[in-house]
């Protein structure tokens, strides 16, 4: 599951001209708000940021799954399962929607 887009950092960075998403030789997005409207800045944040957490959710994936395994999951009491299972399958399928086209 590797993402297919940019790779690389994403930053944001406003100009006299509007605000940018871009990494170090490309440009992503640029947000059609001239205004510095603080919700539209805080979402384009959000999105430069989005590269980063989809690794992070990979490796915190991989870590609790390799968790699991090295557990027994006999020890696992019926309400940590009831977490535990939803949230990997949400979170699996989530990393699914960022990586496919």
């Amino acid at each position: 599951m590797e993402f297919k887009g940019t790779k690389g950092e994403w930053r944001f960075h406003e100009e006299s001209h509007g605000q940018f998403i871009s990494s170090s030789n490309y440009c992503i997005a640029k947000i059609n708000d001239h205004k510095g409207n603080m919700v539209t800045t805080a979402n384009a944040k959000l999105i430069s940021c989005a590269p980063l957490m989809l690794e992070q959710l990979k490796t915190l994936y991989s870590f609790y799954e390799e968790l699991a395994m090295k557990i027994n999951t006999d020890d696992f009491d019926e309400e940590f399962r009831d977490k535990y299972n939803p949230t990997m399958s949400n979170t699996e399928e989530l990393i699914k929607k960022a990586t496919t086209i």
